[in-house]
């Protein structure tokens, strides 16, 4: 963070803030524009970093659940039990959801 910066930020928080359990309330009609720009700026790049971690944590979840199975696919008696279970699996959960969500067609 720049001094310039700082300053401006500690002087709008010293003049229009009061600190409660940790949070600083302050007046943002008071402050000056270029600091709030500069925090906005700021937020929208910190944002801009979750779907990139979204994806990452995702990739991650996939690949530990995907590694362990991997092995039981050399086999052929163990790939098709395991394809089948994978199968069975995603038509429980499909039939489970459309009963819980009555998309029953009948």
């Amino acid at each position: 963070m720049d001094k310039a910066r700082h300053n401006k930020e500690m002087h709008c928080h010293e003049r229009h803030g009061e600190c409660r359990s940790g949070v600083l309330l302050y007046n943002i009609a008071d402050c000056d524009n270029s600091y709030l720009f500069v925090a906005m700026q700021e937020f929208f790049r910190n944002v801009q970093r979750y779907p990139r971690y979204l994806i990452s944590f995702s990739l991650g979840v996939l690949y530990t659940f995907v590694e362990p199975l991997l092995p039981l696919l050399k086999r052929p008696v163990t790939a098709i039990a395991l394809i089948g279970f994978m199968v069975g699996a995603f038509a429980f959960v499909t039939f489970t959801l459309r009963a819980m969500l009555g998309l029953n067609v009948a």
